[in-house]
């Protein structure tokens, strides 16, 4: 479970029972597409920087509470409860899971110190018939807390928000809601997945994300990207489906801009890194609605001669007409988008309103 992602730290006795307990409800959570961490490998009274920074980054918080895990000896566990605690008076939530009624023996005023009004929480998994059911109560105080999933959370590898890498294989991938990019090679190669739901919170997807996934025939969702590689799904289905200048989902790819002229179609919001190199042109209209370019995006497309802006544009790429050395006039009918005068080589944009 990686930073950006919400998930439950699961603090425990590494010892039986209650580590297989804690197995158990890891499965279960797991199961049901919640995100949750705990550490099996480390021994008793072991700290670690991953465990802190697990620990830190939590959402939600479940101690799994037993007379082993609370007694004077246990002094890890103690540890992380402290630290849980000072976390839940930022509004975080710690669940109680108890194996016995140990927890009911402490004194008072430790109960207070450790666990302070948590124990309206607990659930006590030594009342219930089944261990699921127990389960089953603790996911239910979790469900508002944490990011649900439709695949599995493991097969998710973050670094923050960006999605670095895909390991599972699901024919149908949901990327979760939080996901800001889609890095580089993320789903590179990956030879099952069919379909992929982009949300609107992904502004950027990297150099061939999904590149060489060839059962890819549909992907949904977009309408958040900002900034968008002409690679990204190169040699899929999806891509080879798409005619002329290949627009997916808002997002010009690139394609066919043979002739005098290109013309992006009604619909392009984005136009994509490094999209075009069309030699031959010497107009390119752009239509109304139009919001972002890549950069590089025209780059050597060196017999236009004049452009003309929508003013629904809003930024525009390092680089993205750079080497079309026949520009004489580049017009923005609306606001200047910031840097816009990085995007080409020898002229300066003008302002029209």
């Amino acid at each position: 479970m990686e930073s950006g992602m919400k998930y439950a730290f699961i603090s425990h006795k590494n010892e039986e029972p209650d580590l297989g307990v804690t197995n158990r409800l890891y499965s279960y959570l797991s199961s049901h597409k919640l995100g949750v961490w705990y550490d099996a490998q480390l021994g008793a009274g072991e700290w670690t920087d991953q465990l802190s920074v697990k620990l830190h980054g939590a959402s939600a918080y479940i101690l799994v509470a037993s007379e082993r895990s609370l007694a004077k000896s246990s002094y890890e566990v103690k540890g992380e409860v402290a630290l849980m605690r000072r976390e839940t008076k930022n509004g975080k939530k710690l669940i109680i899971l108890a194996l016995d009624d140990y927890i009911f023996h402490l004194p008072p005023g430790t109960v207070d110190y450790l666990l302070g009004s948590n124990l309206n929480q607990a659930v006590m998994l030594y009342k219930y018939a089944s261990e699921e059911e127990a389960f089953e109560k603790v996911r239910s105080y979790l469900s508002t807390e944490l990011d649900e999933f439709e695949n599995d959370p493991h097969d998710f590898v973050y670094e923050e928000n960006v999605l670095k890498t895909y390991l599972g294989s699901d024919p149908t991938v949901t990327i979760p809601s939080f996901t800001e990019e889609i890095a580089e090679d993320a789903f590179k190669g990956n030879g099952t997945l069919a379909k992929v739901m982009i949300p609107p919170s992904v502004r950027r997807i990297g150099k061939r994300a999904f590149f060489g996934c060839s059962t890819l025939f549909a992907v949904e969702g977009m309408a958040g990207v900002r900034s968008c590689d002409r690679s990204a799904f190169d040699r899929t289905p999806v891509m080879g489906a798409l005619k002329g200048i290949k627009v997916l989902n808002g997002v010009a790819l690139g394609g066919e801009c043979a002739g005098e002229v290109l013309e992006l179609p009604e619909g392009t919001l984005t136009v994509a890194c490094r999209a075009f190199v069309c030699n031959e042109a010497k107009e390119i209209v752009f239509p109304e609605g139009l919001v972002h370019i890549g950069a590089n995006a025209f780059r050597d497309c060196y017999n236009v001669e004049k452009l003309e802006f929508p003013k629904s544009v809003e930024s525009v790429g390092e680089g993205a007409f750079s080497g079309c050395f026949s520009l004489k006039k580049a017009i923005f009918y609306g606001k200047l988008p910031p840097q816009a005068s990085e995007a080409f080589d020898n002229i300066q944009p003008e302002e029209v309103k």
